[in-house]
């Protein structure tokens, strides 16, 4: 047998391959072989007590893989999905933002997800939801690393758009327009401007 690294790196696994390595030991089992944590480890690269702690996940680990395949793939953590109904909400809401080609700000997602939360929250069943919740920062960083979200600062004209001036904007020029018959308003292409 190979000797184990003295000093392994940290090593996340996606929760497939957790997956992969519950079932092998499992199968492995089942056969009447003898199976250690040291063995699974060498191969798939982690520490032993990583494999102690993926096994004892066994059952978690299982469920999630089998209800979302393929999100499994790419995520690494378990997390509390008491949450789950306002995450997919906001992200209905992030895709919605972002097809209509409008910037979305982190203090944005920030200040949707409490008025997502705030609607839902009566919903919930009892204590299965916070009974507050600030959306910090950092909370913020992990649904964005979860659904795989990067932000990007828009520049120039789509970065400078303030969506509420417009509205009052569009708003005056409507009311001076209805002073007009159709016939006398003229676009810039009409006037030679």
């Amino acid at each position: 047998m190979p000797p184990l690294k003295t000093n392994p790196t940290k090593k996340n696994l996606p929760l497939s391959r957790k997956a992969d390595l519950i079932k092998e030991y499992d199968d492995l089992q089942s056969r009447n072989l003898k199976v250690t944590n040291q063995s699974l480890a060498i191969k798939y690269d982690v520490s032993p007590t990583t494999v102690s702690t993926i096994l004892s996940r066994r059952d978690r680990i299982l469920a999630f893989e089998e209800q979302a395949p393929e999100e499994a793939n790419k995520r690494t953590k378990l997390y509390k999905r008491n949450m789950l109904p306002v995450e997919d909400a906001l992200m209905a809401w992030f895709r919605k933002q972002r097809d209509q080609g409008l910037c979305v700000l982190e203090k944005n997602i920030r200040a949707e997800a409490l008025v997502i939360w705030t609607a839902m929250k009566p919903h919930f069943r009892e204590g299965a939801a916070p009974k507050e919740c600030n959306f910090s920062a950092g909370w913020c960083s992990g649904f964005k690393k979860n659904r795989m979200i990067r932000l990007r600062v828009g520049h120039g004209e789509s970065g400078s758009v303030d969506l509420e001036a417009v509205r009052v904007r569009i708003n005056e020029i409507k009311t001076q327009l209805l002073r007009f018959d159709l016939e006398d308003i003229y676009n810039c292409d009409e006037t030679g401007l």
